[in-house]
């Protein structure tokens, strides 16, 4: 059929002119015929275009599939319901030619006997507002789980007169539990009395573990616990948080004087310290003449409640508690050392003294 173009026929019909039995059927076979003609997808314009963009008949068939996956939303096995909304997901959009609704607003479950939509139970509120079928059913079937936060220090105890040198290794880790969450923040703090905290790191990406807290004390005046707290929170919007603690220790000192120590210095200058409170075993105990063998450590721990003597025998009654002695340790604090004496001067010789 021939086809001419409009501003040559238009010529045919000009003022004056007479149009050929010919140019009238021309005028006729180039117009569509709505009993005669068909039209053809290539005939209407950008329609292939659209309906290539439009999903598949295999690919409505995958989706069919994925959704008979969420038959039983009972199923304790939520990886596999994952799966196959991550898949139905997959195909919907530009890929699947599909613009699904949203939801106008969020809407409270109200279902008895124990029942739940998806992860929501009675009387809770669903989070669906601007987000679409797909969408809600991926945040419902997947558990917000807490993270995990691990904190743990080079060393839980440290010599009580140390005041300067003291460095701490603070080895953190974490794990992220949500599925599809990540890590929004990690923040480590330290602080010297569990109420005020310091800031050592808060960050998104948080430098490599450990944390090497340098001369913690710095010569200053201060005995107190340390403490050390790990935060971690999730996009999710789970936070946890891991405390530890490092404690400064009283040693216990075992040595030989004629007389009692006078002061906080003269209990340390009777050397064989250990951090070991009142409980422990000091061998080759050896006082010399005039000499008694003076035992002390801090009296918080208590009374002694035996003295062995070379692993057999019991020689409590060979000691006795002179007292308690409080005065300032080398960081300026108050500590009070309880005081054993023997009964006898020069009464051990090469003996092994296990107190407890």
């Amino acid at each position: 059929m021939p086809i001419t173009a409009r501003n040559i026929l238009k010529q045919y019909f000009e003022t004056g002119k007479k149009p050929t039995q010919a140019q009238f059927a021309n005028l006729i076979d180039t117009f569509f015929h709505k009993s005669e003609d068909t039209v053809t997808i290539a005939n209407v314009s950008g329609l292939a275009a659209v309906l290539a963009s439009k999903a598949s008949t295999t690919q409505i068939a995958t989706i069919l599939s994925a959704l008979g996956a969420l038959e039983d939303l009972q199923t304790s096995d939520k990886t596999s319901i994952v799966a196959a909304i991550n898949e139905l997901k997959s195909l919907i959009g530009s890929a699947g030619g599909l613009n699904p609704d949203v939801f106008e607003s969020n809407f409270t479950v109200s279902l008895s006997g124990g029942k739940f939509f998806f992860k929501w139970a009675n009387g809770q509120v669903v989070p669906a507002e601007g987000k679409s079928a797909v969408e809600l059913m991926l945040i419902g079937a997947q558990e917000a789980i807490a993270p995990t936060a691990n904190l743990s220090l080079s060393a839980s105890a440290i010599t009580y007169n140390k005041k300067s040198d003291v460095d701490l290794n603070v080895n953190y880790s974490y794990a992220i539990n949500s599925l599809g969450a990540s890590l929004v923040n990690l923040k480590l703090e330290r602080s010297r009395d569990g109420v005020a905290w310091t800031e050592l790191i808060n960050s998104a990406t948080p430098p490599a573990s450990p944390f090497v807290d340098t001369d913690i004390n710095g010569g200053a005046v201060n005995n107190s616990t340390i403490y050390y707290r790990l935060t971690i929170e999730d996009s999710e919007g789970l936070i946890v948080n891991n405390t530890k603690q490092a404690n400064f220790v009283y040693r216990s000192f075992l040595g030989y004087a004629s007389s009692a120590p006078a002061d906080v210095a003269a209990i340390v200058a009777l050397g064989n310290s250990a951090l070991s409170g009142k409980a422990r075993t000091v061998s080759n105990v050896t006082a010399g003449a005039g000499q008694y063998t003076w035992f002390a450590y801090r009296a918080s721990d208590g009374d002694l409640s035996g003295v062995v003597m070379d692993g057999s025998a019991p020689i409590l009654g060979a000691f006795t508690k002179v007292g308690d002695l409080t005065g300032a340790d080398e960081f300026g604090g108050s500590v009070t050392y309880r005081i054993y004496r023997s009964n006898a001067t020069q009464a051990f010789i090469n003996n092994t003294l296990a107190f407890n």
